[in-house]
């Protein structure tokens, strides 16, 4: 009979400890509503302050025209700054252009439209849009590359052009406030493959 006294006494201590340690833990649980943080409105860029002229994301739509292939490409110059942008017009120029992904150097480059930009009041934007023919074209889809052929790549471009002494001319309303976006290319989105036959 001592023994199972013992035994049962044993028991409740445990039984008694156990709720002991739940009762602690439950304490300190943590309410994970608290740690909700609120939504970051993200990609919202304030203005910063002065003429901010940007470089928006072409628009790029294939065509063929009696089997040769064409890209029709527009996009944008905006002034998202707080000031308007004045300056002279050999001093910045809004491009629209296509590079050659398979030559290097100048010759690789071709200016589908070069727009001097004299003025754009905030708000305002600059269209751009031009039409290009891809060189040795065979078809648009490179998925099923055949012995012979090949694919090529074109990557199209927006950019602003700026005068390099442009913020030394003393005039502050030609002062771009934001450089990251003066240019526009660098997305998988802006790449253009096509079928070509091999030149080798």
């Amino acid at each position: 009979m001592k023994k199972n006294g013992k035994m049962f006494l044993a028991l409740g201590l445990m039984v008694v400890f156990a709720m002991a340690v739940y009762a602690q833990v439950a304490a300190q649980k943590v309410d994970r509503t608290k740690l909700i943080k609120q939504p970051v409105n993200v990609g919202i860029i304030k203005p910063c302050e002065g003429p901010d002229l940007a470089a928006g994301r072409p628009t790029i739509v294939k065509q063929i025209v009696s089997g040769r292939g064409y890209l029709n490409l527009s996009a944008k110059v905006v002034n998202q700054g707080t000031k308007d942008f004045i300056s002279n017009p050999r001093q910045a120029e809004a491009q629209l252009y296509v590079k050659k992904l398979w030559m290097s150097g100048p010759a690789s480059y071709v200016y589908i439209q070069k727009v001097p930009i004299a003025r754009l009041n905030k708000g305002q934007e600059i269209n751009l849009s031009g039409r290009f023919e891809m060189p040795y074209f065979e078809k648009w889809d490179c998925a099923d590359i055949v012995a012979g052929y090949c694919c090529q790549e074109v990557q199209v471009m927006v950019a602003i052009s700026w005068d390099p002494d442009i913020r030394n001319d003393g005039n502050l309303d030609n002062d771009d406030c934001r450089a990251f976006n003066d240019r526009c290319y660098d997305a998988p989105a802006h790449h253009v493959w096509y079928q070509v036959q091999c030149p080798w």
